[in-house]
């Protein structure tokens, strides 16, 4: 039976890609926001903090689809495809406001 708003177009929309998608932003956000948030108590420069929650992110975020696949090869799959792009652009963020600040503190030494 074909529906009046239906053209005829092939399904290209991959419901359950877009919730992984959805679930794996959600998952770095809060990772990495509350491991910057928690580390910046203990870690002053925020270049060394900024490589460390890349780093810690990445592992807690593999460590959790290893457990769930229980598949290497699935796991560095989706870790690579889904979840390092996101991780990536947080952690460009964390270094340009790292160098932002470390260029206003070296303008107003000046």
């Amino acid at each position: 039976m074909r529906r009046s708003f239906d053209v005829g177009l092939p399904n290209i929309m991959n419901t359950p890609m877009l919730w992984k998608l959805v679930g794996a932003f959600i998952n770095v956000t809060l990772l990495s926001r509350g491991a910057h948030l928690v580390l910046r108590r203990w870690i002053g420069d925020p270049f060394k903090r900024a490589y460390i929650v890349l780093i810690l992110v990445a592992v807690l975020d593999f460590a959790g689809i290893w457990a769930m696949y229980r598949n290497i090869v699935t796991s560095f799959y989706i870790t690579l495809f889904y979840y390092v792009p996101l991780l990536v652009m947080w952690f460009l963020k964390d270094i340009l406001d790292a160098s932002r600040t470390k260029g206003r503190a070296s303008r107003g030494a000046e």
